[in-house]
């Protein structure tokens, strides 16, 4: 059930709360609130949910960050990473379980509040809605239910120049008809802001207050235990279960001993960035893409597949070689960060062009594999920050990225041409990320793996990185450095217009680039047919585990694994090709 009422605070500001509840239960513990300009002649929002297919908890929190599409005079602007135009197309609105209304508060019985903050309101299939209007979000249609629930978006129109032409709005008696597609219910709106929303919290209200300029921030006021007062609270707070770990900022003693390493990076920054230069020049041209002799900023100067490992994880860098070779994968064109002077050694040997930053890993990259990975340890963290540093090198030095991590699986030979030209968003979006299906509350709203993404380079992923780089304590404060560019994406995106797209959820590339969660989460339906020959994805990620041993155990169950187990990492032959299988 959804209703709407309206209030007005003492300060004569304008609110419109959007409710949503479950039978029987009234109580609001959570109030998000957004604030609007209602100064723009024609002004839309859009409140939307999301459904997640898979999650370890199944609250998604509502998101930091409203996402604004504006249109300009040559016509509608992206946000996201793709809108398309869906002209001449229709549907019937009964499919999706919602009555096919649009209302308007012109006639002479709604009240003067209600009519100078919002004139028209409309459901809208969110199938077409997140094709037109994408966010950059994955979203999961899975879990919808066999009633449609959650499967519309509610457009408001904040005046009456906003509402579409289309004849027949009337008032609540008697109801008109919806627009034939977004485009056209948005054809008077100038500015569009979406608000990704979660009904599966329950006793959640969200209210829409009107100011000056908006906001591209929620804020969260939330109840603690059986408090009467909801209090402003940060993203990560779970009025369940309380703060998390990444609710406080690290403390000074965690910030002081990051300076001190962060000093290394900057200090020999220069020298690093001309010794690497000659060696992804050369790596760039076996890509064949780009002019590495390229000097205008902001312009990329070719594209380069970056990796990074150090001497513990050498049987996962083995094995990524051999599947690389089985496929045809450009190996020429993968430039390997060296975590030490072993994994450096063992790269020549491989074939690999390497390079290893001695002054900014030395002494703080752990040579040993992990006994586990966790995303509270510091050690695991310390590597993290190392994949952030030879990505951020690499961007600044003018070259499109293609970071995957060691358990990353090649299975096809075309996967950066996928980015190029195997995308009908492949101009306007500047990152390119694999949908991790984590839908902790930390990971919102993108979900983001951080272990396989690709990387435009311009002026909007330099400065992204740039300050990543610069992040470090909050990687060693959450253990992973996925949640710190998952925060730091939200406001680059708000605030600089960066587009993030996250590859998954349903849509053309749902099946494309599967991870841990298909292995383990999946039922093995995409694994039987990944095996049958059903599914041909461009890479397969073994994520979700606990260790290295763990990672190479499953692979080799699920025919990941390439590698002879006669070849020894510490004994390898002086022809490579005799270690991998064929």
């Amino acid at each position: 059930m959804l209703k709407i009422s309206l209030t007005r605070q003492c300060l004569s500001h304008l609110v419109v709360a959007v409710i949503f509840f479950q039978l029987g239960a009234m109580t609001t513990t959570t109030t998000t609130t957004t604030t609007t300009s209602s100064s723009s002649t024609t002004s839309c929002l859009s409140l939307g949910t999301m459904n997640n297919a898979a999650s370890r908890s199944e609250d998604w929190d509502l998101q930091l960050n409203q996402r604004r599409i504006r249109k300009s005079d040559d016509g509608p602007k992206r946000v996201g990473s793709s809108l398309r135009h869906q002209q001449g197309k229709s549907w019937n609105m009964q499919t999706y379980g919602r009555p096919t209304k649009t209302y308007s508060s012109t006639s002479d019985n709604k009240s003067q509040l209600t009519k100078e903050f919002v004139h028209g309101m409309a459901w809208i299939p969110r199938e077409e809605f997140v094709k037109t209007f994408d966010t950059g979000v994955a979203i999961d249609n899975a879990g919808a239910g066999a009633q449609g629930k959650n499967s519309s978006v509610l457009l408001l129109y904040a005046n009456q120049k906003s509402l579409p032409n289309t004849q027949g709005l009337l008032d609540n008696q008697n109801p008109g008809t919806v627009p034939s597609n977004p485009l056209e219910a948005t054809e008077n709106c100038n500015e569009l802001q979406v608000i990704l929303a979660s009904t599966k919290r329950k006793n959640r209200c969200i209210a829409i207050m009107e100011n000056w300029g908006g906001s591209p921030h929620m804020y969260r006021f939330l109840r603690h235990d059986d408090s009467k007062q909801l209090r402003l609270g940060g993203r990560f707070f779970d009025p369940a279960g309380g703060a998390a770990r990444w609710q406080k900022p690290p403390p000074r003693p965690m910030t002081h001993n990051f300076w001190k390493q962060l000093a290394d990076f900057l200090i020999h920054y220069d020298k690093t960035w001309q010794d690497l230069k000659p060696v992804a020049d050369k790596v760039a041209l076996a890509g064949g893409r780009g002019d590495p002799s390229a000097t205008e900023d902001g312009i990329s100067r070719g594209a380069i597949t970056v990796m990074v490992s150090n001497y513990g994880h050498a049987n996962l860098l083995l094995n990524f070689v051999c599947a690389a070779k089985s496929v045809g994968f450009n190996l020429d064109n993968v430039l390997l960060f060296a975590m030490d002077e072993e994994t450096y050694e063992l790269a020549q040997k491989l074939g690999l062009e390497s390079f290893y930053p001695k002054h900014i890993f030395e002494g703080y990259i752990p040579k040993k594999e992990l006994e586990k990975y966790s995303f509270g340890d510091g050690k695991f963290a310390k590597i993290m920050m190392g994949k952030i540093y030879s990505v951020q090198l690499v961007n600044d030095l003018g070259y499109d990225v293609l970071f995957q991590d060691l358990d990353v699986v090649p299975l096809r030979p075309d996967i950066m041409e996928y980015f190029y030209s195997g995308r009908k968003d492949a101009a306007y979006v500047d990152m390119f990320f694999q949908y991790d299906r984590n839908h902790n509350s930390e990971q919102a709203p993108y979900s983001a793996n951080s272990g396989f993404y690709f990387v435009k380079y311009n002026q909007k992923t330099n400065y992204f990185f740039s300050v990543l780089a610069r992040m470090g304590d909050l990687v060693l404060k959450t253990g992973s450095h996925q949640q710190a560019m998952s925060v730091l994406m939200g406001e680059h995106m708000a605030t600089h217009g960066l587009k993030v797209k996250v590859m998954g959820g349903e849509g053309e590339d749902s099946h494309l680039f599967p991870n841990g969660w298909h292995f383990h989460r999946s039922k093995n339906e995409y694994m039987k047919e990944l095996k049958d020959g059903k599914q041909t994805p461009y890479i397969f990620h073994m994520n979700w585990n606990n260790n290295g041993k763990e990672k190479q155990d499953l692979m080799k169950d699920s025919g990941f694994w390439f590698v002879e187990d006669s070849c020894p990492v510490t004994n390898l032959p002086s022809d490579i090709k005799t270690c991998c299988k064929r």
